[in-house]
């Protein structure tokens, strides 16, 4: 995947070669932040997500993406699932998973990425009914712009 593809609100980012933290290249993509403007992820794992086509799936997806912002302060975007075990970071190739297949990659701001392993470690995350209990507002505010940016398959 080249990573050059049109970037736009609903689709699918695509992975690319991106330079992390140190000059060392990352898999990542380019996609909209929740403030609407385009930025760049870094790959962090793959989760389970169901189908992003399904509204319930939908609603979970940008609760945890709104999870991930107000209780860490870092932007979070759903692409395609990495498969590292096939990819080839010499050659600059990222190999996905299958569209079959129920897997989604999450990746964080490039910006924060090195210390976002870490905190997730340490921290973990508040369940959504905690943080929407802590400020209803700002938590419907954040979980509706990342309802916003979503893919659609």
């Amino acid at each position: 995947m080249s990573g050059l593809e049109e970037i736009a609100i609903g689709r699918m980012p695509q992975p690319c070669f991106l330079e992390g933290f140190g000059g060392e290249k990352w898999d990542g993509v380019s996609a909209y932040a929740l403030d609407g403007q385009i930025n760049e992820f870094l790959w962090w794992r793959n989760v389970e997500v169901k189908d992003l086509n399904n509204e319930k799936s939908r609603y979970d997806v940008a609760a945890f993406i709104a999870r991930v912002k107000i209780q860490k302060n870092v932007e979070s975007v759903i692409g395609p699932a990495i498969d590292l075990s096939k990819s080839n970071f010499e050659k600059e190739h990222i190999e996905i998973f299958g569209d079959s297949s129920l897997l989604y990659g999450v990746y964080v701001e490039s910006k924060h990425r090195h210390m976002f392993n870490l905190s997730m470690m340490l921290g973990g995350l508040r369940s959504e009914i905690e943080l929407r209990m802590w400020n209803p507002i700002k938590f419907e505010q954040v979980f509706q712009e990342a309802k916003k940016y979503l893919p659609r398959l």
